[in-house]
């Protein structure tokens, strides 16, 4: 692989994680500003922060699961139509007809997984 390619790609997964966590910092930052001008206490802050956390966690989680649908429906002998109903699918595939890094790499990570769904469909058959 190119040294240049291997950057390129290194930087476009550096970009994603930033704009995954960009937002989860500032928002603490203004929780730390408002609990460092006593406008809440220590309680608020802790909850605040709390809530956010999980809520970035179980956003990544259902874009996690979007990705791994295919596989899912491997295992759970589910059709292919009512996996194309789900809402972040049909977002996930919308956003890989962009021509960007992001589009690229979500391109990239949707035929991994449907290559590794056609895979285990294959050996499940032949058992």
């Amino acid at each position: 692989m190119d040294v240049t390619k291997k950057n390129n790609i290194r930087s476009k997964i550096i970009s994603i994680i930033l704009m995954l966590f960009a937002p989860l910092l500032v928002i603490e930052f203004i929780i730390l500003a408002l609990l460092s001008n006593h406008v809440i206490n220590m309680v608020v802050a802790m909850l605040l922060t709390i809530v956010i956390i999980v809520a970035v966690v179980l956003f990544m989680i259902i874009v996690l699961w979007s990705f791994l649908n295919p596989l899912i429906s491997v295992f759970t002998n589910t059709g292919a139509s009512e996996v194309e109903d789900n809402r972040m699918v049909q977002r996930i595939h919308k956003m890989a007809e962009r021509q960007d890094g992001i589009g690229e790499a979500i391109r990239t990570a949707n035929s991994t997984v449907a290559g590794f769904a056609g895979t285990i469909k294959g050996i499940r058959d032949a058992i």
